[in-house]
Formats: C-alpha cells, sequence, structure tokens
C-alpha cells in the first residue's frame, strides 16, 4: 500500500483554498465595476395631470434597488440608473404610483392620478 503524502496534499488544498478564495471576494468587484459603466443618467419632471404642476416630494426610485430621489420644488428629477432595462418607480402621497421602463428615452414626463 502507498503512503499518502501529507504534506503534498496540504499544499495542493491550501492553493485551491486561496484561488477558491480570490474568485469568491473578487468577483463582486468585477460586476460592479462592469455594471457601474453602464450607467444612464435620466431625468424629468412629475407633474399632477389634473393641473399640470409640478409635484413637490414626488419619490422617483429605481424598482429592485435602493437607488432614489425627491423631486424638487418644480417636480424635477435627475437621475443616474444601471441601464436601459431599469424601471422608475415614481409615487406621491395621494395618487397612484406608475412604473415607466427607461428604454432609449432620457427625458421624462410623468403625469401621476389622485387616487382620492
Amino acid at each position: 500500500m502507498q503512503k499518502l503524502n501529507i504534506e503534498r496534499f496540504n499544499s495542493v488544498a491550501t492553493k485551491s483554498k486561496i484561488g477558491y478564495l480570490l474568485i469568491v471576494f473578487l468577483f463582486p468587484f468585477l460586476v460592479s465595476a462592469q455594471s457601474g459603466s453602464e450607467q444612464i443618467r435620466v431625468e424629468g419632471k412629475v407633474l399632477d395631470k389634473e393641473t399640470g404642476e409640478g409635484l413637490f416630494g414626488a419619490t422617483i426610485q429605481i424598482k429592485g434597488g435602493y437607488d432614489g430621489m425627491l423631486a424638487d420644488y418644480d417636480g424635477n428629477f435627475s437621475l443616474l440608473v444601471p441601464g436601459e432595462e431599469s424601471i422608475l418607480v415614481v409615487g406621491f402621497v395621494g395618487y397612484t404610483s406608475q412604473e415607466v421602463l427607461v428604454g432609449d428615452k432620457r427625458d421624462f414626463v410623468i403625469k401621476l392620478e389622485t387616487n382620492l
């Protein structure tokens, strides 16, 4: 019966673990670096559908993410999104929220209806 060379086994196992750890820890950075280059700036205005007035404080969020902002005094917003497949979720208290696909548009006028 052949003797097991423990030193050689430990050396190979250690190299495998180091390679695995490098892949696990570096992969998220590579993915985020790639997706970071695809960001698109979108801007627009959130309005009351009846009056046409800007909705100060309306929320504009990227669906499935944490990024978002509030519309300014006139309802204007400007936001970076990950790509054209992004969906904006636009809402305001007392209004029905809307989901808007970014697609190839860069400038939006979003009119919200009251839900009261």
